[in-house]
């Protein structure tokens, strides 16, 4: 697979598909992880809501959802964003 991994907190949102939309056409970057909240209707089911498949299925867990991951985006909830970030701090130093 060519392009760098990228995951993506809040994949349910607006930005969040926007950035799936975005990434169909960028060879530089593409989807590894697709991060939703517990409560999300989407969990299992593939990080594009439109325009075909990614391969990439929606999760709730974070550490999951990073794993092999080069950079992550969070466009979820500022309630979630602190969370997030000491979850990509650890997942950092497992390098």
């Amino acid at each position: 697979m060519a392009g760098q991994p990228i995951a993506i907190f809040g994949i349910t949102g607006r930005m969040g598909q926007a950035l799936v939309r975005a990434l169909r056409t960028d060879a530089t970057l593409r989807l590894s992880g697709a991060i939703a909240s517990v409560d999300s209707a989407r969990l299992g089911q593939d990080a594009a809501a439109e325009d075909g498949p990614t391969g990439v299925l929606v999760t709730a867990d974070a550490g999951l959802g990073i794993r092999g991951a080069a950079v992550a985006v969070d466009f979820s909830s500022s309630r979630s964003a602190a969370d997030h970030a000491r979850c990509c701090a650890q997942a950092a130093f497992r390098f």
